[in-house]
């Protein structure tokens, strides 16, 4: 009996926990049913955004498309009138000026492809084609102008290059810029930011980048770079491995890091050499220094006067105060003695005159402190009481027109002719170096006082 008993608890206890299980399930899949529903509604809501987002991004897309287009018609439609029509402005130096700001202005609103064609009319206008035999040719000025990521490529539909030779594009910004299957032969980028650009299978022969900065550009595909003007260009970890390089001028040019070959460095024929005069080579080490005297017309000789005193127009000397004047020797042994020449400069009153030199070519050791300067002067006075004094001295001017506050004074003239020279070195940032003679008379009198300054000489060598 008990084991009936027991037999049928079980029993019960079995329907019991069925009928709690079905509750739970009753009540789960009733849940559910709504759950699911609001899922979906979730799930279509998402996809309906999506599809509202990307129809709104493809309606923004193209109104942006429509109105770089009409930025693009417009401009090409008024630059086209104004050149049809040049009498629409008093003068050409007012309707380049008008182009260059209605150019800069299309630039900064449109993406690459219309930048492509913008200046692809403007060199078929002739108004960026530097047609270096015409002396009265003008050319609009794009300094600044915005060309990033620019893209001349060859049609693919035809084996034809772009012939760009000639194209004026210097001081604009060409980062990422691609030249591919291009002639830019005789063109011009000097000053312009060139990093990471490509020159793929392109001819560069006589093109000019004086001064521009080219980090980690790559010239390849048997890029010709043929009396190519690096001159002052930084060209940091720029590849020529692939490139045809002759007959280059990298003076004071920045290779370091650069991926040039031995053969690229040092051509075997000789016609194909390069310049490479204090330029950084890619190990780091500097190229030869060329010293030279940089001061023109130094003694005089320009002027020397066929009598004993000429007039005081000196040239590439500018006069700051009083008078200075130019004498011939009149022993002749005394310049054949020291080698001078004919003539000096002669001063019997208070006057100074000075030269401006450009020291750009030395940019990169003057900026590492690596620079020594030599000024060195014949000179002297007839007669010298502490009364008047004569001198040779210089000033270093930075690129904003500052003077850096280094002045040296220099080489003072005494009593009696005599060889004097003095050393430094230039400090950072000096890009022009003025060159001064200077006399002072402090008293008036009828006693005969002059100064003689020749063969003044001002050359640049690296500190060791």
């Amino acid at each position: 009996m008990e084991t009936e008993v027991e037999m049928g608890n079980v029993q019960l206890k079995k329907e019991k926990d069925k009928q709690q299980f079905l509750s739970w399930a009753n009540l789960l899949l009733s849940s559910l049913i709504p759950l699911m529903i609001g899922v979906f509604t979730i799930a279509v809501t998402i996809q309906q955004q999506q599809i509202s987002d990307r129809q709104r991004q493809q309606d923004q897309n193209q109104a942006d498309d429509l109105q770089k287009e009409n930025v693009f018609t417009g401009y090409i439609d008024d630059i086209s009138k104004l050149i049809l029509n040049t009498s629409q402005l008093s003068n050409t130096e007012q309707s380049l000026l008008y182009i260059r700001t209605k150019t800069l202005t299309a630039l900064r609103k449109l993406g690459v492809p219309r930048k492509t064609h913008l200046i692809l009319f403007l060199y078929e206008s002739k108004l960026i084609y530097n047609n270096q035999s015409s002396a009265t040719q003008r050319l609009v000025d794009l300094s600044g102008a915005d060309l990033t990521n620019l893209l001349f490529d060859v049609d693919s539909s035809t084996t034809l290059r772009y012939n760009f030779s000639h194209l004026y594009l210097p001081n604009v910004n060409l980062i990422n810029a691609t030249f591919i299957d291009c002639e830019l032969t005789h063109s011009n980028f000097d000053g312009s930011i060139m990093n990471n650009a490509n020159f793929i299978h392109t001819d560069l022969r006589h093109t000019t980048f004086k001064k521009s900065i080219l980090h980690k550009a790559k010239f390849q595909s048997k890029t010709i770079l043929g009396s190519v003007d690096f001159t002052g260009a930084l060209l940091v970890h720029a590849d020529f491995k692939d490139s045809v390089v002759e007959s280059v001028n990298f003076t004071n040019a920045n290779l370091d890091k650069a991926s040039l070959t031995i053969n690229q460095l040092e051509p075997s024929r000789t016609e194909y050499h390069h310049r490479f005069d204090q330029a950084i080579f890619p190990n780091g080490t500097f190229g030869p220094v060329k010293e030279k005297n940089l001061v023109q017309n130094s003694g005089a000789e320009e002027n020397c006067p066929v009598t004993n005193i000429s007039s005081p127009n000196i040239n590439m000397w500018t006069i700051h105060t009083g008078v200075l004047l130019t004498a011939s020797y009149n022993n002749s042994s005394d310049h054949h003695i020291n080698n001078f020449g004919r003539c000096y400069f002669l001063a019997f009153e208070t006057a100074r005159v000075y030269q401006q030199i450009n020291v750009g070519n030395y940019s990169l050791l003057i900026d590492q402190e690596k620079a020594q300067y030599n000024l060195s002067a014949y000179l002297g006075c007839v007669k010298h009481d502490g009364q008047m004094h004569g001198t040779v001295w210089i000033d270093f001017v930075t690129n904003e027109e500052l003077f850096t506050g280094n002045r040296d004074f220099g080489l003072l003239a005494t009593k009696g002719m005599r060889y004097n020279t003095i050393l430094g070195i230039i400090p950072y940032k000096t890009r022009r170096i003025e060159v001064n003679i200077e006399y002072t008379n402090f008293v008036d009198n009828e006693k005969v006082k002059l100064c003689i300054f020749d063969n003044i000489q001002l050359s640049i060598k690296k500190i060791p």
